[in-house]
């Protein structure tokens, strides 16, 4: 799978901004309770009136052997032909939720991908942005420039998980024994 260049990474981060911008629409005009399918459309129609190309219910066949099978996985929003959105009506986002992007994200070839639930009146803790596949370095810079969004990749979430130990400079903590870098 190849790496995202910056220059795509910073696209990325914009298309995923416009998006979140387009969704947190949607949720004001309806609320919660409706089924999927409802929120899927209207942020499609949403992201339609801002000029940006959305593909709902997009198959994804599984490469096997050489062959693509038809498995019955389906992409709820294939944006700009780079980005993946599922959309879920749940209490709370499940790890099986963020599981179901990630796969997305490796059987189409994508490294982001956005994962929102519409089924709470504000979007503001209902929105994961996920990416498979990019360098450390990638997303330590990402985390540092986009605080409202938790920064996932297929591993773990490296802004909530991320040890001292691991990248002291990123985030400006101490070194091992007390010393600063």
């Amino acid at each position: 799978m190849q790496k995202l260049e910056p220059q795509g990474h910073a696209e990325s981060t914009n298309l995923s901004q416009q998006i979140i911008d387009a969704a947190c629409h949607v949720p004001s005009a309806l609320g919660p309770g409706l089924l999927e399918s409802a929120y899927e459309h209207c942020l499609c129609y949403e992201l339609g009136k801002r000029d940006i190309l959305a593909i709902r219910q997009l198959q994804l066949p599984v490469l096997y052997d050489g062959h693509q099978i038809e498995a019955g996985y389906r992409i709820d929003m294939m944006v700009d032909n780079q980005l993946i959105v599922e959309i879920e009506t749940a209490d709370t986002l499940l790890a099986l939720h963020e599981t179901q992007l990630l796969t997305y994200l490796k059987l189409a070839n994508k490294q982001v991908g956005l994962l929102i639930n519409f089924n709470l009146r504000s979007l503001k803790n209902s929105i994961k942005r996920m990416v498979h596949n990019l360098s450390i370095n990638v997303i330590i810079k990402e985390c540092m420039m986009s605080p409202l969004t938790r920064i996932h990749s297929a591993e773990r979430c490296l802004l909530c998980d991320l040890q001292d130990a691991q990248m002291p400079q990123a985030h400006g903590y101490a070194g091992a024994a007390g010393e600063t870098s």
